[in-house]
Parts: C-alpha cells; sequence; structure tokens
C-alpha cells in the first residue's frame, strides 16, 4: 500500500502543478464526481482499451482526483453550491 499511496502523491503533485488550489476550489460536487466519472469509465474499457495498466492508470487518477476533492472541501468547508443551487 505504501507504494500506490506514493504514487498517489506524485500524481498528486503533478496534477496540483497543473492546476492548483484556486481551479480546485471552484469545481462544485458535480463536477468532481464527473472527473472521476470519466477517468473511471476509461478505465473500464468505455472509451478506452480496457487493458489492466489502462485500469489501473485510470484508477491512479480516479484516487488522486478523490484527494484533491478532499483537500479542497478541507481547505473550503465545503464545495461551491452548483449553480442552481445558488440565490444570486
Amino acid at each position: 500500500m505504501e507504494k500506490i499511496l506514493e504514487e498517489i502523491r506524485t500524481e498528486r503533485k503533478r496534477q496540483h502543478k497543473l492546476w492548483g488550489d484556486r481551479f480546485d476550489d471552484e469545481n462544485t460536487s458535480n463536477d468532481w464526481l464527473a472527473y472521476i466519472t470519466m477517468y473511471g469509465s476509461e478505465g473500464a474499457g468505455v472509451t478506452d482499451s480496457g487493458r489492466p495498466k489502462d485500469f489501473r492508470d485510470a484508477m491512479m487518477k480516479v484516487a488522486t482526483l478523490a484527494v484533491a476533492a478532499i483537500e479542497a472541501i478541507d481547505r473550503n468547508g465545503g464545495t461551491p453550491l452548483r449553480h442552481y443551487d445558488r440565490k444570486d
């Protein structure tokens, strides 16, 4: 498990360099689930080859996106409201 957690940490650092906190902090719960579903679907072969390495790579993205979502929730006390939940 330690090797896997280190891979997640490395992938998270890569993602953070690409997007940073500000981008992540603007994601709604729907956004996070859409990203996770997209990578999960690719790993299952819905949009990709479905080979074991592809599945593992996709699951690494899913795990790392879940970590990013939790980090954003902890930083902000939740996720932004969806456009149809806002009162403005």
